[in-house]
């Protein structure tokens, strides 16, 4: 505690009245001066207090945009690889897809190209089943129907030359020979007889 300027000054007062307030010009300045000091102490320190705070508050506001950066990082790494997973499951899926594609179209070339075989095939032994049919046919009745159409023909040849010929003479000398239609008719089995022969056909009446 700061001394008493009387008891520094050795002045003893027994009683007094203050009549005048004001101190010097001096002590004035004096006082003003340490005021403005305190003043700017105590007004550097809200200065250090406040850049103190202020310096936290950026700190913390650091830390605060670090983390949401380092989350939004993390959210985009973790997109990245789910959507990396994604196109892979997509290409996997597709690829897979061209496999089994591939691997009908084999299938069913496959079947086709069997198909085709078989139908080749079935259509040889259709035509040697036939061929044979026939063949066992012709020899079965010794080619019956192609010998009396052949014999057919012959006699419609031999009907249309015949119906061209002149049976009966214009005139006749004598009435001994033998007549036009007798020797037509012989003239027709003699005709019917080598055509058989040739056609080797039995033209007999057979009795039971």
């Amino acid at each position: 505690q700061h001394a008493s300027d009387f008891k520094m000054y050795g002045i003893k007062v027994n009683g007094f009245q203050l009549t005048d307030w004001d101190f010097e010009q001096k002590t004035l300045e004096q006082i003003s001066r340490k005021r403005e000091a305190t003043m700017g102490i105590i007004t550097a320190k809200a200065d250090a207090e406040r850049a103190r705070q202020e310096a936290l508050t950026a700190e913390e506001q650091g830390k605060k945009n670090v983390m949401v950066d380092r989350y939004a990082k993390e959210q985009e790494k973790v997109q990245a690889v789910v959507d990396a997973e994604k196109e892979k499951e997509v290409a996997v899926t597709k690829a897979t897809q061209a496999v089994l594609v591939a691997e009908q179209g084999k299938l069913e070339a496959e079947q086709k190209r069997l198909a085709a075989v078989a139908y080749k095939q079935e259509q040889i032994m259709r035509g040697e089943g036939d061929g044979e049919y026939k063949r066992l046919v012709m020899s079965a009745d010794g080619a019956l129907a192609a010998k009396l159409e052949a014999w057919k023909a012959v006699h419609i040849r031999y009907a249309e030359a015949i119906e061209k010929q002149k049976w009966v003479p214009e005139i006749q000398m004598g009435g001994g020979g033998q007549s036009a239609g007798s020797a037509a008719n012989d003239l027709i089995e003699m005709l019917k007889a080598q055509t058989a022969k040739e056609l080797k056909l039995d033209m007999s009446v057979k009795g039971n």
